[in-house]
């Protein structure tokens, strides 16, 4: 079974990505990975049959979680664009664009802790259907989120508080209270993308 998959980036309000970040190939990569998967596959010849797909994601045989894998967005099956969406539950849990670009895909995530089941490998990206690899990219930065990077002033963390979120409440819930380093292992999942820091307090204010 030889596919081509096409994706493009969701919405600035439904990313979990920070402004600057890319997700999708620009038209000279997305040309370059086509030709790419064009010559490879020239050399099968389809079958026409369809694949049953199996789950794509396993746990490494030392881990035994309760759950490893949450579940962003489904594919919309309505064709018209934009602001037309139906999931495969008549819901709208997915998206469209200006650009005629209906979600084609349904975007899973590790959790409830992504960064630190990446680094100590706990799960695996597995193939979903029998067949051939024809082109395979690595080396990505993978750990960009709307909290990514110390912005200059946060080390050692590897984030930062978003300052257009930045609010100041009297009570908190513990859905969101924790330490940095909390935050650090989970990665943009923790509090449901909130932090309520524990005993913080404002020290100085760098624009």
């Amino acid at each position: 079974m030889a596919s081509l998959i096409l994706a493009a980036a969701p919405p600035a309000h439904l990313r979990a990505l920070a402004p600057d970040a890319l997700d999708a190939p620009d038209s000279a990569q997305r040309a370059a990975i086509e030709a790419t998967i064009a010559r490879r596959t020239a050399a099968f010849a389809p079958d026409g049959a369809a694949a049953d797909l199996a789950w794509p994601l396993q746990p490494a045989p030392d881990f035994d979680p309760f759950d490893y894998h949450g579940t962003g967005y489904f594919v919309d099956h309505d064709p018209r664009f934009p602001g037309f969406l139906q999931d495969y539950t008549c819901g709208a849990r997915t998206y469209d664009l200006d650009t005629g670009y209906n979600h084609a895909g349904t975007d899973y995530y590790l959790w409830p802790y992504p960064w630190l089941m990446m680094d100590q490998e706990q799960v695996r990206i597995v193939a979903a259907a029998p067949g051939v690899i024809v082109e395979k990219i690595d080396g990505n930065f993978d750990r960009d989120c709307a909290i990514a990077g110390n912005g200059g002033f946060n080390t050692p963390w590897n984030w930062h508080l978003d300052p257009d979120t930045v609010s100041f409440p009297e009570v908190a819930i513990e859905l969101c209270d924790g330490c940095p380093r909390d935050v650090e292992a989970a990665g943009v999942s923790y509090g449901a993308g909130t932090f309520c820091p524990w005993t913080a307090e404002i020290v100085a204010e760098q624009n």
